[in-house]
């Protein structure tokens, strides 16, 4: 699934995209490149610097900040807003084979995140669900770990704990638990 992100800074707009195999963010040269209902790869990328998911992830600079992503919403306002909830189902769709019912857990809980919790996931992360660790019994990574990145959160582990949370330089934007609650009841068994 891809997903831009719009980012003011000063005087003009960036459009941003995700590598739908590497999960790095790319700033695009070319708007047109940007249709949300295709895949999109680094290998894509017009900037010749940036066609490779072997290179690091372009970082936006202190003064930009992010106006829009799929999956968030504007603070106070109420969420649960209509192309959230495309985003969140296209995306579960997509990773529909990783729903195990340890995933399904791990999707509940993040819907019913508080306001509260997102506000410290947004400065200071919180703690994954399920686990205290980011690693399943037999050493591999959560199925869940992949969805939540999709959806735009980042993870970090510190002293083997797995904390979430919001990408950086997020502007007045806030993650639309309603919208994904909403997109988690449809049914996903299909492509």
């Amino acid at each position: 699934m891809k997903r831009k992100r719009k980012v003011d800074c000063l005087e003009y707009s960036d459009t941003w995209i995700q590598c739908d195999a590497c999960h790095k963010w790319r700033k695009l040269a070319d708007n047109s490149m940007a249709n949300s209902s295709a895949a999109w790869f680094c290998s894509m990328n017009t900037d010749p610097l940036y066609q490779s998911c072997r290179v690091p992830e372009q970082y936006i600079q202190n003064s930009c900040k992010i106006t829009y992503l799929p999956g968030f919403h504007l603070k106070g306002t109420p969420g649960g807003e209509k192309q959230n909830v495309a985003f969140f189902t296209s995306v579960l769709k997509e990773h529909h084979s990783l729903i195990s019912a340890q995933t399904k857990k791990a999707l509940t809980w993040l819907a019913k995140i508080s306001m509260d919790k997102l506000a410290v996931m947004e400065t200071n992360g919180i703690r994954g669900p399920i686990l205290n660790n980011c690693t399943s019994s037999n050493g591999t990574l959560n199925p869940y770990h992949k969805i939540f990145q999709a959806f735009g959160l980042v993870k970090r582990v510190e002293k083997g704990v797995c904390r979430w949370f919001y990408p950086k330089n997020l502007n007045n934007l806030t993650f639309d638990v309603a919208a994904l609650g909403m997109a988690f009841c449809e049914p996903l068994d299909f492509v």
